[in-house]
């Protein structure tokens, strides 16, 4: 079946157009999609490997992992990215499993590269990220493959023994693309963070593949600290941040903190959130605390919440204050996003409608129960 995913993708990299911005000593490095093409030329022409082979990916966020995740796709591998802190031997123990031909590791995760592969059985190619030579632009090659042909194993933790690798097809990630385009919740002119992990299915998705898909602007922090994010959504302009319930209660606790050290402060915020607990009137949230939305996240539309149940408190306190965050559901296997609250149908303790019409019933067990006539979305196959 022909693969429309790829189509998107190899002619995005070909336009001259900026699409990613990784932030170094307070400054941000400008990339065009002509200068992924580039990585994902170079990278290509180094990989040792025959079509279906797997590919591992151990690396922290940067444009080398997003360059090595389109080579190899581009060269009809299985890309399989996973966890840059993972230790030795948990590394040993994913690759024992999947069993990868070629390794990208980044500089910083080679020692452990190293350490993994000593006990393998064999011996996999290792090829060092950083260590890259561009010249001009150069043509990369695309391996034809079919919409039902597996893109990518992500390794999930679950919650008893070793970690189990999803296989996930283009068809899979296709469906997930399409589910949330069709609910118009991003924009072309949108501006996205990147903070978390793009190991991770949720962020893998919504930081790496739509912004790549649809030419979205994003945006890579320095550091992983409240200061360094908050400094970035002013600088860069966001307009979407994708987090976890622990990021917002961080930045709830700085909010607090900033006012606690004012008893002034203190008096009229309190007084404040009382009328607009009271008027729930969005535009007049943002007025009473222009102030906060000024030193805060000023450009800020959505935050976007997943990966853990969102407490209703953290919600309600950012309600208050004048900002929306939309909680969501997924899971690996479901590529991964299955639901999340709509702005205009917004509810607390709720992970709002599914995507695709997917059709979700509650059991009597409490659980949700997917339908199982729904293929094109969810993962069967573990590795």
């Amino acid at each position: 079946m022909k693969n429309e995913l790829l189509n998107i993708w190899k002619e995005n990299f070909l336009k001259d157009i900026p699409i990613y911005y990784q932030k170094k000593n307070g400054a941000y490095k400008e990339y065009t999609l002509k200068d992924f093409g580039k990585l994902i030329s170079y990278y290509q022409k180094n990989l040792k490997t025959q079509e279906e082979d797997r590919v591992v990916i151990f690396s922290e966020n940067s444009p080398y992992f997003i360059g090595a995740y389109f080579a190899t796709i581009f060269k009809g591998n299985i890309v399989v990215p996973v966890d840059p802190f993972l230790s030795s031997l948990e590394l040993f123990k994913i690759l024992r499993d999947c069993q990868p031909r070629v390794i990208f590791s980044s500089k910083n995760n080679l020692k452990v590269t190293k350490e993994a592969i000593k006990n393998l059985g064999y011996k996999p190619q290792v090829i060092i990220l950083e260590d890259i030579h561009l010249n001009s632009f150069s043509d990369f090659s695309l391996v034809d493959r079919d919409i039902n042909e597996t893109m990518q194993i992500l390794y999930t933790s679950g919650t008893t023994g070793d970690p189990k690798g999803v296989m996930l097809t283009f068809k899979n990630i296709l469906s997930n693309i399409y589910g949330i385009d069709e609910t118009k919740i991003i924009k072309g002119s949108d501006r996205i963070i990147v903070i978390l992990p793009y190991f991770h299915a949720y962020p893998l998705m919504t930081t790496l593949i739509l912004p790549f898909t649809f030419g979205i602007k994003s945006f890579q922090i320095e550091y992983l600290t409240p200061k360094d994010i908050v400094s970035t959504l002013k600088e860069a302009k966001i307009t979407i941040l994708t987090g976890v319930p622990k990021l917002f209660q961080l930045f709830l606790n700085g909010i607090y903190k900033k006012i606690e050290d004012s008893k002034l402060k203190k008096i009229t915020f309190s007084f404040l959130t009382g009328i607009t607990k009271t008027l729930d009137i969005k535009h007049l949230k943002k007025l009473f605390f222009k102030k906060l939305h000024e030193e805060f996240a000023p450009f800020i539309r959505y935050f976007i919440s997943g990966g853990a149940k969102l407490p209703v408190k953290i919600a309600q306190d950012f309600y208050n204050l004048g900002y929306t965050i939309l909680e969501g559901y997924g899971l690996t296997e479901t590529s991964p996003v299955i639901s999340f609250n709509r702005p205009n149908k917004f509810k607390f303790v709720s992970v709002g409608l599914p995507i695709n019409d997917r059709l979700l019933s509650p059991s009597p067990t409490f659980q949700i129960v997917l339908s199982t006539t729904l293929k094109d979305w969810v993962s069967c196959f573990y590795d």
